[in-house]
């Protein structure tokens, strides 16, 4: 597994969902086991790198509307070993019906489980979507990505004299 200059959470700015896919083959070349939440409405096509199943009719199928029942099914994951990654696709989706400070405490749990264990969490939003109030708090607490190659840095190796 390659290694990231930091586990934890951070926060992608996008307006069109064609970047999710491009960090999660990042994430997968690096030998990452993601887990990704997305609305119906975004599409992540499968390709000749990367397969994306289906859920199974039989597959539990967490509704967003309840943060709980999801951090449950996230946080299992990334306690699941080292390499673990969420990618949230869409922070907009999980707002519906909520107040902004549940979303933060979703998130906040989210970076203490990643670094805890050693996981990562990628969070696509769109700016448009929050009040500059919201987006500030969001960029102070979150570490701002714009590509995948911002987290995979290759470290320099040392000589020996």
């Amino acid at each position: 597994m390659a290694s990231l200059e930091d586990f934890g959470a951070y926060l992608v700015l996008q307006r069109e969902s064609g970047s999710a896919a491009t960090f999660l083959h990042r994430l997968v070349e690096e030998g990452l086991d993601p887990i990704l939440v997305s609305p119906d409405s975004v599409p992540i096509a499968s390709d000749a790198e990367m397969t994306v199943l289906e859920p199974d009719q039989e597959e539990k199928d967490i509704k967003t509307d309840c943060l709980i029942t999801l951090l449950r099914e996230l946080t299992y994951h990334l306690r699941q070993g080292e390499g673990k990654a969420v990618v949230i696709c869409g922070l907009k989706t999980l707002r519906e019906g909520k107040e902004f400070h549940d979303i933060t405490n979703f998130v906040g749990r989210l970076y203490e489980e990643a670094c805890v264990n050693r996981g990562l969490v990628l969070i696509f939003a769109d700016p448009q979507d929050f009040t500059k109030q919201e987006m500030a708090f969001l960029e102070r607490e979150i570490t701002l990505l714009n590509e995948p190659e911002q987290l995979f840095r290759s470290i320099p190796s040392e000589t020996v004299k």
